[in-house]
């Protein structure tokens, strides 16, 4: 045996067709326009600043982005580029993919590098990671005097 669903009934309140029909007095159209009535208007106009409220929140969210992102990334880029453009043959460089080589050639975007003896790999400029030690770097005893990084572990030799 099926059962019956349930039946929601909504009811309405009875609109009164002609104005005045229900004994009421019937109201002029301005009445009506002035409380939001049928015009569309309402009695409250809006702000005329109302729409820089957006604007002002999509500026402050630029200049959030410009010093938060794009700025401090613009500046590592040039420092990415004064570095790569400082490269000479000679240096000690680390590649992105971590191979260690001293340079020996440079071309305008590539640079061959001496891995091991005999041995050259030629690789993109944007390649190069970092320089770990440049051939004008002072090889002499002050490099082993150098006080150890803060926060380095250094073990006493004998």
């Amino acid at each position: 045996m099926p059962q019956a669903l349930p039946t929601i009934v909504l009811q309405l309140p009875a609109a009164s067709a002609v104005p005045g029909e229900d004994g009421a007095a019937p109201q002029d159209a301005t009445s009506t326009e002035a409380q939001g009535g049928p015009s569309g208007t309402s009695a409250a106009p809006s702000s005329p600043m109302a729409w820089m409220q957006p604007l002002l929140l999509f500026g402050l969210l630029f200049l959030f982005m410009w010093f938060m992102v794009i700025r401090p990334e613009r500046r590592r880029q040039k420092e990415r580029a004064a570095m790569l453009g400082a490269i000479r043959k000679g240096d000690e460089v680390t590649t992105t993919a971590g191979i260690y080589g001293k340079v020996a050639a440079l071309g305008e975007d590539t640079i061959t590098l001496d891995v091991a003896d005999g041995v050259r790999l030629k690789f993109e400029r944007n390649a190069i990671a970092r320089i770990r030690s440049s051939r004008d770097a002072d090889d002499s005893s002050d490099s082993a005097r150098k006080e150890p990084e803060k926060g380095k572990l250094v073990s006493a030799g004998k």
